[in-house]
């Protein structure tokens, strides 16, 4: 199901998509919509991630925003001019790849220059540029080195670099952290987000790695089989979820199907199908089927909380990950709940054991209420479970 993106207002998209459509051909000579109808708007100077699962277009939409796609349908606007059908090398976008395409055979110098040297710079400019960008990635002093000689962190910023040097509109890229191990993957979505910052250009960054996209995104375009679910900040996307999916996709979640049974004074209470209640801020009218999310942390187990619901478990597993504990339970209607717990803030669960009868505390300010993508019928379900 689409998601409607909200007009912007005030401010002038450096990119606007309209109704996007893209098919690919199969071998077996059938076809896969790889974008359907999207239409999307980019902020000049923004930090936007395209996120989804594998195959779910964001690769597609960067390639074509780059001019290495064509659409089937619908338009391409750069500062509010057309730029469909141009070649990419007549496009002020630069695009850093997943496997960096570095030249092995050329100095980390030459590579970073080699576009400026193809334009036809003056070599004095060029190599001060080239000095300038190499000190902005914190490669000073390293431009006499080969590829092969420097660690796989150090190749990407040699991709940054080269990628940046030539001054774009735009940059984009796919992937570019996915060969990192994970502790350079943290330090290397800091050093990109303030990269970002400092070059006050737009970023258009792809992939499939949630925590990725809300460490550094200034928004997240969430996508799914070839359509944008939800457009908005990480803090939006997060807390209030468009949908099923998206509740599902970004963080943990314990999901579930319901309808309305009663409200009051902006309050309505929840009956899930095996009879779980869940109280909500929300004015659905009664009989409404909705969707319900509850994040992990929202649930305590602590003593009475104010404007807060109670929900009886039994703990089936104890998850310790470091600073966290997850809790994995099930209620007395059989409904799957997790809660997470910061062991720094929590006292007194250390004698927490697998079949023990807990008491949940929730505020009501906690579950977000989204419209059924489904029937209410179906099971209800937990997502990371």
């Amino acid at each position: 199901m689409g998601y409607a993106a909200p007009a912007m207002t005030g401010e002038r998209p450096i990119i606007r998509i309209e109704q996007a459509s893209k098919t690919f051909r199969t071998p077996e000579g059938g076809r896969v919509v790889a974008l359907d109808r999207v239409s999307l708007s980019i902020r000049s100077n923004e930090f936007l991630t395209l996120l989804g699962p594998s195959g779910c277009g964001k690769t597609t939409l960067l390639r074509a925003i780059g001019g290495f796609e064509d659409f089937d349908s619908g338009n391409l606007y750069l500062d509010g001019e057309s730029i469909a059908g141009l070649p990419p090398y007549r496009r002020p976008i630069n695009t850093v790849f997943q496997n960096y395409a570095l030249f092995p055979h050329l100095s980390v110098a030459a590579n970073v220059g080699y576009g400026l040297e193809v334009a036809g710079v003056a070599k004095v400019e060029r190599e001060a540029r080239v000095t300038a960008a190499l000190e902005m990635v914190g490669l000073a002093g390293m431009g006499g080195r080969n590829p092969r000689q420097l660690s796989g962190g150090q190749q990407q910023r040699v991709a940054l670099a080269r990628a940046i040097i030539n001054r774009p509109k735009v940059l984009l890229l796919d992937e570019p952290l996915s060969a990192l191990d994970r502790q350079l993957r943290q330090s290397m979505q800091i050093e990109l987000k303030t990269l970002q910052h400092e070059l006050g250009i737009t970023f258009v960054f792809v992939t499939h790695d949630q925590e990725e996209a809300l460490t550094m995104s200034d928004r997240i375009a969430v996508l799914n089989q070839g359509s944008v679910h939800q457009l908005g900040t990480p803090t939006e996307i997060y807390d209030r979820p468009a949908n099923r999916f998206v509740a599902g996709f970004i963080g943990i979640s314990n999901l579930y199907a319901g309808r309305v049974a009663r409200t009051g004074q902006g309050i309505a209470q929840i009956v899930t199908e095996q009879g779980l209640v869940l109280m909500a801020r929300s004015d659905r009218p009664v009989g409404s089927t909705v969707d319900i999310v509850l994040r992990p942390e929202h649930l305590a187990l602590g003593g009475a909380m104010p404007d807060s619901f109670t929900i009886a478990a039994t703990i089936e597993q104890l998850v310790f990950v470091g600073s966290d504990l997850h809790v994995l339970a099930r209620t007395t209607n059989g409904e799957p709940i997790r809660a997470l717990h910061r062991r720094s803030q929590q006292v007194g669960l250390d004698g927490l054991a697998q079949g023990q009868e807990i008491t949940l505390h929730c505020p009501i300010s906690a579950p977000h209420v989204m419209t059924a993508d489904i029937p209410a019928a179906t099971a209800s379900t937990m997502a990371g479970a």
